[in-house]
């Protein structure tokens, strides 16, 4: 609608050990506003395994945070394991909002960036077409082109031909 992509985070309040299941059941909400800009800094994130900070402030509201890409080692039953993902923070006051996603989930969620990219250009192109053909129609409307008669076209076009060069 404007340009921009606009995320829903819900807290999870608990987590179930024995089913490996998390509640969200009356978990806190943050609705977060990024523009494409934004949107374009995750894409890079993702395609280069790398970090990115932000920060708004609108009406003495603050919401900060970052995306960022990490590969964690840890001792599992004597063995070492590496971790590798990708993570959403999110602040605003005291509280704080965490998305993880897996390298498989990262893909997805970068082939929805581009999707969003690809349907933003369409709706701005679209825009921009319309709003030049209207312009054309007006200026059309307001200097439409002079009449000429068929002799006087005829009688031009018979002078340029008896041009020398």
């Amino acid at each position: 609608k404007d340009g921009c992509m606009y995320f829903n985070l819900l807290k999870q309040t608990s987590w179930d050990d024995k089913t490996k299941k998390g509640s969200f059941k009356d978990g806190t909400r943050l609705n977060v506003k990024f523009s494409l800009d934004e949107v374009g800094e995750m894409v890079s994130v993702i395609k280069n395994r790398g970090k990115w900070n932000f920060y708004h402030s609108f009406d003495n509201n603050t919401v900060s945070g970052g995306f960022t890409y990490y590969s964690k080692e840890y001792e599992l039953q004597g063995k070492k394991i590496t971790k590798t993902g990708f993570g959403l923070t999110v602040k605003k006051g005291d509280q704080e909002w965490k998305v993880g996603f897996t390298l498989g989930s990262a893909e997805k969620l970068l082939a929805y960036f581009l999707f969003f990219f690809d349907r933003c250009f369409q709706a701005i192109y679209a825009a921009d077409k319309k709003a030049f053909e209207e312009k054309l129609k007006n200026k059309k409307t307001e200097n439409p082109p002079e009449e000429v008669s068929n002799k006087e076209a005829d009688e031009q076009e018979e002078k340029e031909e008896n041009l020398e060069f």
